[in-house]
């Protein structure tokens, strides 16, 4: 049995290899939808603002896919493949989760930024990126109690105490029990956590990277301090919005004093119900709110708001419909409060509606993740309203990106992440004018 498992990933990984491995391996045939086009045109129309300037609006969410070198945590040649394959000329693009220490780390495979080795790899991610005129920030985050070496957390507690019905606090990133009680941070490691975050903005900004985005998203260790599900703490960084919020504001303060506010993001992600965090929108709305007028002092680049709905609720439920009326409603208010760049992530392939945001001006920029990675030619599949295939759904997921903690063989690694044919589309945009 041992053996034919081996002789089928062998065939397998032969097949990619010829199919997906040599120069000149063809494009995607597509049809052009006129009205498409059209609809969308808001995504491809300039956008001038904060430490931006860029040719259109899609700009390539983070996603996490693990596929750095084993161990070491550097860009791999696979990584920076994938990477140019999507950068875009005038285009923003915000580099996956990037962990400030060891301890940060999900797995052993995810990008890191603490040593030099690890800074030179996003020294060629950065010239690939300058090659076609794109703006590179890099996401920088800490997973918490997630990490594959010491579980941190605001308060010792990994989960919420009620766990809503039908939610596995496991279910997303398959976290073993053992860390299901976790290290309660002092004062100290609270100091430690802010130097390795501004020691990584200096490595970043030395490799020079265009941007810093702190991510606040994900239920990575920031996330944990924000919501009060997760924050017990009852000294200077919790018990109240304000104190909630104190952790991430002096982070982004740090960040921003290195490489200066006009090249820092954040990554927001209210109404988040995933990884062992179910945020409140009594509760925490308070905090967001305080936490985005706040980033708005500071005079930081974007805003990248993440609504994710993680439950197995079906989407046509009351509870879905309430949790857009709450996302609506809250994202209003952060266009308000924030004079900042707005970017949405969370479209999927749902591109009209992002223009429709876009023009309506809601938002700014659209942020897209699992688009980018079926289509490294998105932007001009948006331009000339061609497809994106929605098949890519079972092969990401059965891919397991974020179980890929284990060395494996190139063409392991380049299925499902490298070998996406571009859709065989004209590179000038089209004659709308003439379309209509």
């Amino acid at each position: 049995m041992l053996r034919l498992k081996l002789v089928g990933t062998a065939l397998r990984e032969s097949y990619y290899g010829w199919r997906y491995g040599a120069k000149g391996r063809g494009k995607q045939k597509v049809k052009r939808n006129r009205q498409d086009a059209l609809k969308c045109w808001p995504l491809v129309s300039p956008y001038e603002g904060r430490g931006l300037n860029l040719a259109h609006r899609v700009v390539q969410a983070p996603v996490t896919r693990c596929r750095c070198v084993f161990d070491k945590h550097t860009v791999s040649p696979l990584v920076r493949e994938y990477y140019k394959q999507r950068f875009t000329e005038g285009g923003l693009t915000i580099f996956e989760a990037t962990s400030v220490s060891p301890v940060g780390e999900l797995n052993k495979r995810v990008p890191s930024v603490y040593t030099d080795e690890q800074e030179e790899g996003f020294k060629l991610l950065v010239a690939d990126a300058n090659e076609v005129k794109a703006k590179l920030f890099v996401q920088l985050f800490h997973v918490g109690y997630a990490s594959s070496k010491v579980a941190w957390s605001p308060s010792g507690i990994s989960y919420p105490t009620a766990i809503p019905e039908g939610f596995s606090p496991t279910s997303f990133l398959k976290l073993p029990n053992k860390i299901a009680q976790a290290h309660i941070m002092t004062a100290d490691d609270i100091n430690q956590l802010k130097l390795e975050y501004t020691q990584a903005a200096q490595r970043l900004d030395r490799a020079g990277v265009h941007g810093v985005d702190v991510c606040l998203a994900a239920g990575g260790l920031l996330h944990t301090f924000i919501v009060a599900c997760r924050n017990c703490r009852t000294d200077k960084y919790g018990g109240t919005p304000e104190k909630r919020a104190r952790l991430a504001l002096e982070i982004v303060e740090a960040v921003a004093g290195v490489v200066g506010p006009e090249r820092v993001g954040v990554s927001l992600s209210f109404g988040y119900d995933g990884s062992g965090i179910v945020d409140s929108f009594d509760l925490d709305r308070p905090t967001y709110l305080y936490l985005t007028a706040q980033l708005s002092r500071m005079g930081i680049c974007y805003v990248n708001y993440w609504p994710r709905w993680q439950s197995q609720t079906a989407p046509a439920s009351n509870d879905f419909v309430q949790f857009h009326a709450h996302h609506q409603d809250f994202l209003k208010h952060v266009r308000e409060k924030f004079n900042g760049t707005l970017i949405r992530s969370s479209f999927g392939c749902d591109f009209t509606a992002a223009a429709e945001m876009v023009a309506n001006e809601q938002i700014d920029l659209a942020a897209f993740g699992v688009a980018f990675i079926c289509a490294p030619d998105l932007v001009n599949r948006i331009r000339h309203g061609a497809p994106v295939s929605s098949s890519y759904q079972h092969m990401i997921r059965s891919n397991a990106d974020f179980n890929r903690n284990f060395e494996t063989t190139e063409a392991h690694d380049a299925l499902h992440y490298i070998d996406w044919l571009p859709a065989d589309l004209p590179d000038e945009p089209p004659q709308l004018i003439h379309m209509a």
